[in-house]
């Protein structure tokens, strides 16, 4: 009988001891509010926390390191260790390649708040000025690092994912937290290109093809192959008028240009062209919306490189 006892005591640490690894532990997930809520005793127990996705399932972020890339509200139904089981990072470039990122947890706190003024311009008899009109309260926001072997108190609170954002980035992140893997969450993406309608780095060393590198596909077609070195890798080299110019439909709207240039002598003249309200006589036509076409082209010896 002594054996018998010995044995059930046995089995019953073995199984206290399971349970810590939170191999019961079930989500349940909400696609509307993008929340998974979490439960023991395989989802029939109470809920341990509810963890809702507060960025964009697709959320485009400025590359750089120590972005921001997602924020999630975690709502701890009570104190919770070991919730953060692990991270997941997946290279959607090449064909949901599994790959390594370095990454942080940090927890948003309000340290206090600022006063942030409102300014217009006044202008009377040809003369302007900036004149403060009103203010309004912003918070201060801080991030501090999360010790992720420590417990978590019951309530509620907001947590940052940061890393390193790269150059073409389209990265899917799967987190497993409390035990429960949360794959119905979502997606990073370079935004160094996010909204454009055209984006060209003239990076191509020969052709008579400027590639856009939106999804857009608006190339250029230049009349001469005169890429050269730029700023950074390559540009093209505006010699002429017409044998040098690039054109490609962007419609009848509102646009705006920005670009890199690098002058090689003084520019007289207009250095914009008829699509903004400027005549043809200058040095250069960057906009012909009436034949809604873009065009660069130059007149002066005085060339420019873009890069």
């Amino acid at each position: 009988m002594k054996k018998i006892y010995l044995f059930l005591f046995m089995l019953v640490i073995s199984i206290n001891l399971v349970s810590a690894f939170q191999f019961d532990n079930r989500g349940s997930y909400n696609p509307s509010t993008k929340t998974m809520s979490i439960k023991n005793l395989y989802g029939m127990g109470d809920t341990l926390a509810e963890i809702k996705l507060l960025t964009p399932s697709i959320n485009p972020v400025m590359r750089g390191e120590n972005r921001l890339v997602a924020t999630m509200e975690f709502n701890f139904l009570e104190d919770s260790d070991k919730v953060f089981n692990n991270m997941d990072f997946y290279n959607l470039n090449r064909g949901s390649e599994k790959i390594n990122r370095q990454f942080t947890y940090k927890l948003k706190k309000i340290i206090g708040t600022e006063t942030i003024p409102v300014f217009q311009s006044i202008c009377s008899q040809g003369t302007c000025q900036r004149v403060q009109t009103s203010s309004y309260e912003r918070d201060v926001i801080a991030w501090e690092t999360i010790d992720i072997s420590k417990t978590l108190l019951k309530g509620k609170g907001i947590i940052g994912i940061f890393t390193d954002v790269e150059k073409n980035d389209r990265v899917e992140w799967i987190p497993t937290y409390l035990g429960v893997e949360i794959n119905e969450w979502a997606v990073w993406t370079d935004s160094f290109n996010t909204g454009l309608e055209v984006y060209y780095n003239f990076d191509e060393s020969s052709g008579t093809i400027a590639h856009d590198n939106t999804l857009n596909g608006n190339d250029l077609f230049p009349l001469a192959d005169n890429w050269v070195g730029g700023r950074i890798n390559n540009g093209y080299n505006v010699t002429h008028k017409r044998n040098s110019s690039f054109n490609s439909s962007i419609g009848d709207t509102n646009i705006t240009i920005n670009f890199w240039i690098r002058r090689n002598g003084l520019i007289t003249g207009n250095f914009l062209g008829n699509g903004l309200g400027l005549d043809d006589n200058g040095d250069y036509q960057i906009l012909s919306v009436g034949t809604n076409k873009f065009f660069v082209f130059a007149t002066n010896s005085n060339y420019s490189n873009f890069n």
